[in-house]
């Protein structure tokens, strides 16, 4: 009989499982960013007549896939964040605790409400001047927006890829994380966004030293890049985002219009 998993296995899994997420992510964002350049190549040309009716679907099932994998990447790092060995990390107790939430939202709420409370010397209303406990828990926080990207890979894993239904089943209902980020430029920050959020619970996890100037400036550090990605998410466009593709396929098209024109001239030759 085969031995259990033990924690440090299941630590290394969900990490070896997150580079290929990472992966996976990568791949998609190259072909999805290669089909908004062809369309956007036809748009600017005043081509539009001409795009071929599968691309914006093509668009569509790369854009709605690459949230998907997105969101079960957020899962895992959950999961990687529980499995983490250090000293500051948590007890058998508090591990059971934080997995017999029942949803993911639960577990990330327990997660942060246990590291909160073990760590009662540190006034966690002011970190270097921040205020996390507001960060994670007030209107607009970032446990809002855990939500949103729960929701919107739970509607996609179960099959909505096209149209999405409320949890009744009764209407359509867009989940909010797809109508904020609603094309491959604003998802591939999004990913960097979350990556950022996950980084700054790992550190209240499992950072050992927290009453300590180190920890403060860590965290504060990552609260701004995660301030900074969110000003780029509300000012990039899809357009923008996709020139150097349109103009790969400008030179795409031109060179097969020299090929044909060649090709043209060789037959003419032979007669």
């Amino acid at each position: 009989m085969a031995n259990n998993l033990s924690k440090s296995d299941l630590y290394r899994i969900y990490t070896e499982n997150i580079h290929y997420a990472n992966h996976q992510l990568e791949v998609i964002k190259r072909q999805a960013r290669q089909l908004a350049g062809e369309y956007y190549w036809y748009d600017s040309n005043n081509k539009k007549s001409q795009i071929r009716k599968e691309l914006i679907i093509e668009l569509k099932a790369m854009t709605n896939l690459y949230a998907y994998i997105l969101g079960s990447k957020f899962e895992l790092q959950l999961m990687k964040i529980l499995h983490d060995s250090s000293s500051a990390a948590f007890s058998k107790s508090e591990f059971k605790q934080i997995m017999n939430g029942k949803t993911i939202y639960d577990m990330w709420t327990k997660c942060l409400d246990i590291s909160f409370s073990k760590s009662s010397y540190i006034d966690w209303t002011d970190v270097g001047g921040l205020d996390l406990k507001a960060l994670f828990k007030d209107k607009n926080s970032f446990l809002d927006e855990f939500q949103e990207i729960i929701t919107m890979r739970n509607r996609l894993a179960h099959g909505q890829w096209s149209v999405q239904l409320n949890s009744n089943r009764t209407q359509k209902n867009t989940p909010t994380a797809l109508n904020k980020y609603n094309d491959i430029s604003k998802l591939v920050l999004l990913s960097n966004k979350l990556d950022i959020m996950v980084k700054i619970v790992e550190t209240i996890v499992v950072y050992k030293d927290k009453d300590t100037v180190k920890f403060r400036e860590k965290i504060n550090k990552l609260v701004e890049e995660n301030r900074i990605n969110d000003a780029r998410i509300k000012n990039i466009s899809l357009e923008t985002y996709v020139e150097g593709a349109v103009k790969k396929f400008n030179k795409k098209k031109i060179n097969k219009k020299k090929a044909t024109r060649r090709k043209a001239i060789r037959s003419v030759n032979r007669k």
